[in-house]
Order: C-alpha cells, then sequence, then structure tokens
C-alpha cells in the first residue's frame, strides 16, 4: 500500500509548491477524451530567474487504484479512494508562490482541478520540491512525502548594448556576457567592459566570468560605432579680396576638388555676396590626402575668365580657419559622426552559507522504540530536516527527534535563497526480541519456542531482579519461590526484551524431578486451529488417556479458564473450547489426568 500512495503522490507532481494567497484564479482546462477513472496531470514547464512566471496546471484524481494497478502491478486494483488532501510542501524556490482551486478532494463528488503557480524565481538551479499527501483508501488513511524536480534556469539581463546569462547566484556564479551590437567583422567597432571586479576588457565577445566573491557588481559596458565617416558640412568665408569686375560685390561659389584633381562638388553661386557668407553642404571627405576647397568669383566669362578668390587645403582632421595669403580667410566644418552606447547592468552575488554542523546523541543499544536527538550546532533558523530525500513535514527547530532507521540530514535556506546541507548520519533501530516468554512445568523454566530467538543470542535469568550466575540456557531449574525473569539479548544489535513471572516452588519436583515418579509429561491431545480467533477443538489422541481437568493461562501467569473435562458436553475424544472473547494474545493450554499432564501454546489472532 505504501508503494501505492508514494506512486500516486506524482500525479502532484508540479502542484507542489507552498500553498499561500497571491495567485489566485486557475482554470481548468483538460482534455476532452479524459476516462472518469484516470491520472492526469498537465505538463509544467521549466521557469527562468528573474522572469515572471504564471502557468495553470490542470489535473484529473482517479475514483480507484485501477488506474495505478496499470502501471504498478504491486498495488490491488479495485480499492475505492475516497479522498485527498494536501497536507503541506517545502523546498520551494524563493519567489515562487501557488494557489490550488481546492485542497480537500472527495472522489465521490470532484477529481478534477487546478493550480496557478506565479511569482519571479530568484535564484537559478535544480530545486527538490516536497509534498505532503494524506489519501484514504478503503477504510487506510495514509501521509506520504515524495520529492520532485523543479528547474530554474539562469535568467538573462538584456540592456541596449549587452545581455547576460545567469547574473544571481550563490557562493560564486559563473556569468557569460552577449554583445548586442556586433561588428560582424566590419571595420570601425571598438568596445570596453568594466566587469565590476576589477577586471576589463575590449574584446568584442569577452569569455565567461567567475564572480567568485559575495556582493553586488556593476558591469559597464561601451561600445564605440565609427562606420559613418567624414563629411565637410560648411564652408565659411571670413575675407575675400574678390570685387565684382563692375565694382560690386563678388558673385561667390565653392568648389571642392579630391587628392586626384577631381572636382566632386560645386556649389550654388552666391550673387552680390555679403560677408560672412556660409555655405552648408556634405561631402564625403573619404581620402585621408590633401583636399582643396576653391573660392570663385563668377563672372559668367566676362573679361576671359571667373576670378579665383583663393584655394586651401584640408584633409579629413583639419580644423579651424585657413587662409590662402590675403587673399581668403575661410573656416571649414567637417564632421565625423560616432556613435557612443552605454549601458550598464547588474550581477549579484550571495553568499553561500556554511555546511550546517550536526550532533547525533550517541546510544547504544539503539532499538526499536527508542528515541535519539539530532541537534544544528550554527544555525537556529531556517532549517528543513530530510530523511531519505524527503523533507520531514514541520520539522525545522534546531532539534530534531529520530525514532526511525534512515539517513538523516539538515537542509539551511539563507534569507537570500541560498541553501547548504549537512553531512547526512545514519540511525539504525535493532529489531526487540518478539515473543519472548517461558512456560513453567515441575518447577523447571523453559523457552519458549526456543527456535525463533535471534540467531546470534544470548540467555540470562534473575530472581526477584538479581542476575543468576551460570543461567544462560534455554531452560532453568529452580529451588524457591521468586519472580523469575528471562532476559534475551540479540548480540547483532544489542537489542533484548524480558519477560517476568512469579513463580512457586513446589518441593514435590525437587531438581525438577517428580519425589514418587508418578506424574510424568506425555503428549496426547492436539488443540486446532492454532492461531485461533473464535474457538477451540481439543482432540484426544489417546482414547484412554482422557484428561481430568484443564487451565488456560495467560503467558503472565494468569489463570483465564479452569475447570473439570467433564462439566464440558461432547464426547470424549473431541471438545470445543469458546474462546472468542479472548484478547489478543499468547495462552497456554494445561490438560491433567489421573498421571499425564500437557501444554500447550496458543496464540490468539
Amino acid at each position: 500500500m505504501k508503494k501505492f500512495l508514494l506512486f500516486f503522490s506524482l500525479i502532484w507532481l508540479s502542484v507542489g509548491i507552498q500553498a499561500q494567497n497571491g495567485c489566485p484564479g486557475c482554470e481548468i482546462n483538460l482534455p476532452a477524451d479524459l476516462p472518469e477513472d484516470t491520472l492526469f496531470l498537465a505538463d509544467a514547464p521549466a521557469g527562468q530567474a528573474n522572469v515572471y512566471y504564471d502557468r495553470d496546471l490542470s489535473f484529473r484524481l482517479p475514483r480507484t487504484t485501477t488506474p495505478v494497478n496499470s502501471i504498478d502491478s504491486s498495488t490491488p486494483p479495485n480499492l475505492n479512494i475516497s479522498s485527498f488532501e494536501i497536507v503541506s510542501v517545502s523546498g520551494l524556490p524563493p519567489g515562487l508562490t501557488w494557489e490550488a482551486n481546492q485542497r480537500e478532494f472527495n472522489t465521490s463528488d470532484e477529481t478534477d482541478g487546478c493550480v496557478k503557480i506565479c511569482g519571479t524565481p530568484l535564484i537559478p538551479g535544480l530545486y527538490n520540491v516536497e509534498v505532503v499527501l494524506d489519501a484514504q483508501v478503503v477504510i487506510i488513511s495514509r501521509r506520504t512525502s515524495f520529492s520532485f524536480p523543479l528547474l530554474i534556469q539562469p535568467g538573462v539581463t538584456a540592456t541596449d548594448g549587452f545581455r547576460m546569462i545567469n547574473n544571481v547566484g550563490c557562493g560564486d556564479v559563473d556569468v557569460t556576457f552577449i554583445n548586442t551590437i556586433p561588428s560582424n567583422e566590419n571595420e570601425g567597432f571598438s568596445y570596453r567592459w568594466d566587469f565590476g571586479n576589477g577586471l576589463v576588457s575590449e574584446e568584442e565577445n569577452p569569455l565567461p566570468l567567475t564572480y567568485d566573491e559575495p556582493g553586488i557588481y556593476e558591469v559597464n559596458y561601451e561600445a564605440v560605432i565609427d562606420t559613418a565617416g567624414f563629411f565637410l558640412t560648411k564652408v565659411l568665408i571670413e575675407e575675400t579680396t574678390c570685387n565684382d569686375i563692375l565694382g560690386g560685390r563678388p558673385d561667390l561659389k565653392v568648389d571642392v576638388i579630391e587628392p586626384s584633381g577631381e572636382t566632386i562638388y560645386t556649389s550654388d553661386i552666391i550673387t552680390n555676396a555679403t560677408l560672412p557668407l556660409t555655405f552648408e553642404l556634405l561631402v564625403p571627405i573619404e581620402d585621408i590626402g590633401n583636399y582643396s576647397l576653391r573660392v570663385t568669383d563668377d563672372d559668367n566669362g566676362i573679361g576671359g575668365a571667373d576670378d579665383v578668390c583663393g584655394v586651401v587645403n584640408f584633409t579629413q582632421l583639419t580644423e579651424g580657419s585657413l587662409t590662402d595669403g590675403d587673399d581668403l580667410k575661410v573656416t571649414l566644418t567637417i564632421t565625423h559622426p560616432v556613435e557612443t552606447i552605454s549601458s550598464k547592468d547588474t550581477v549579484f552575488v550571495f553568499a553561500q552559507p556554511d555546511i550546517p554542523e550536526l550532533d547525533l546523541e550517541q546510544q547504544f543499544p539503539l532499538c526499536v522504540g527508542d528515541t535519539i536527538e539530532a541537534m544544528a550546532l550554527n544555525y537556529q533558523e531556517g532549517l528543513q530536516w530530510v530523511r531519505d530525500s524527503a523533507s520531514l513535514f514541520g520539522e525545522t527547530a534546531p532539534i530534531l527527534k529520530i525514532s526511525e532507521n534512515g539517513t538523516y540530514w539538515l537542509r539551511y535556506i539563507s534569507p537570500d535563497g541560498c541553501s547548504s546541507e549537512s553531512a547526512p548520519v545514519s540511525a539504525s533501530f535493532g529489531e526487540i526480541p518478539s515473543g519472548i516468554a517461558f512456560e513453567v512445568e515441575n518447577n523447571l523454566l523453559s523457552v519458549f519456542q526456543p527456535e525463533d530467538l535471534p540467531v546470534n543470542s544470548s540467555i540470562g535469568w534473575e530472581a526477584d531482579g538479581e542476575m543468576i550466575p551460570g543461567a544462560d540456557g534455554v531452560e532453568f531449574c529452580v529451588d524457591s519461590s521468586a519472580t523469575y525473569t528471562l532476559s534475551v539479548t540479540d548480540e547483532e544489535t544489542g537489542c533484548f526484551a524480558t519477560f517476568s513471572q512469579m513463580v512457586t516452588y513446589d518441593p514435590n519436583f525437587p531438581n525438577c524431578v517428580s519425589s514418587n515418579q508418578e506424574g510424568f509429561k506425555e503428549d496426547f491431545a492436539r488443540v486446532y486451529p492454532n492461531p485461533f480467533q473464535a474457538n477451540l477443538v481439543v482432540e484426544i489422541k489417546d482414547p484412554n488417556a482422557q484428561p481430568s481437568n484443564f487451565k488456560l493461562i495467560s503467558i503472565d501467569g494468569r489463570e483465564i479458564i479452569a475447570g473439570k473435562w467433564g462439566d464440558l458436553p461432547g464426547n470424549w475424544d473431541k471438545k470445543e473450547l469458546p474462546v472468542y472473547e479472548l484478547a489478543k494474545g499468547i495462552y497456554i493450554l494445561q490438560l491433567f489426568t489421573g498421571r499425564l499432564y500437557q501444554n500447550i501454546k496458543l496464540v490468539k489472532e
């Protein structure tokens, strides 16, 4: 049945995040062809750190164990499942929360449900979420816990110039930087990275970087894009000696001549120009050599030619005023468009908590029914005790009382959501020897069914609380009245059990032998069924050995029934004892004749 409950709990695979208000309003959305009696849970995708998560998960619970049997043959089919209840969960990734449409399900009324999971997970990693679930199968209610993985992938940040993958973590963080303004192997791009930890880089795509100290690191990025080139955008004629041939103001124009001597630009003519005069233009200065700017008074060829007012030379890097003797003074504006993109983002590295230290109480022997304590030494809060990979519901105190076999460890979760786990410790509780008792016959104490004792066991006898030297066998002959105690120790585990009974010394059997040698023990009857429940049948094997008296006594020596055999109805060779009112346990039926006796051990179930 435990296997069934553990298996069945897996239907809550993605529901297991701590229930609390904050994610209301899920919608049930199940496939139309689902059987009524089935197991179904919608898939839940992985989350990403620092990215808001909001998912509705729908599920259907079975009404019987038959759907489980088709998958797990060890689960018996056709058992009714009456109810389910979500008890609690632990191990939730920091930042997530959930709310189900209901936490208790009566399968006769409702088997469909949903849960909304939402929030912003803060720390990436693979989390083991622990779910505690109660299931009612027929009349058996069992509580069980299980774990499932919940993957939170590394977060990705984005700025105008770069992205970071995995910028939040505990202890140390491996951050990947992605340049979103690539050069594509073109010239004119330059980069500078300041990683906030004292390291810088001018690589276009720096290698991943490990931040191994707790802190908050500001990453600064700068990309310089110098691909537009140089442009002559303005010519300011400040002074010129040119005059119109008729004595008026000159009609000015400018020409731009590249280093090869070819004129690449000629402006419009400004008639009757008044100085200072500005020409707005956009002429690419692509060559690194010397360009020329020629200023002309355009006379439309009158007098044989236009008048050249002056010529100045310049390059891409020329700045300020230029002159051609006293005839011309100009100022050139050369524009070099350069785009600079700057952005910043942050890497968060939280301290990795110290490993929890445990102190496990040492006790030997450690037996079923004992309790020992495990204690957290260096933490008092943020704790969760774990046994065999399953979180123990409600066990968050610094001290854990242990009474079950298992491997135990302690998980600490810091306020930042970082966790660490202690080294595991094991607790093994030995079985206490069972069915330990002895019978008394003519002063002889005999261990019941010695063949059922532990394989490697030791025996001791006590009288009124005092050990009897040398008494270490399955039989012991008493020589006085006392309360005798049988002690059986399993040498493999050190666990032991005792049985005590008041024994009255019978002087007719000194040294456990009859003084007149008249009575002796003989198996002349059999009793069935054994174990029994309601009635016992005593059958005499030897008709000539008819018992005259009987007693039914408990294992601790109390007389339950006694009487003369002849008082019972029926034939002498078969008698029935009504014992349906007896409590469950071990009993001894004693049969007597004038010279024979027999003790028969019985078990009431």
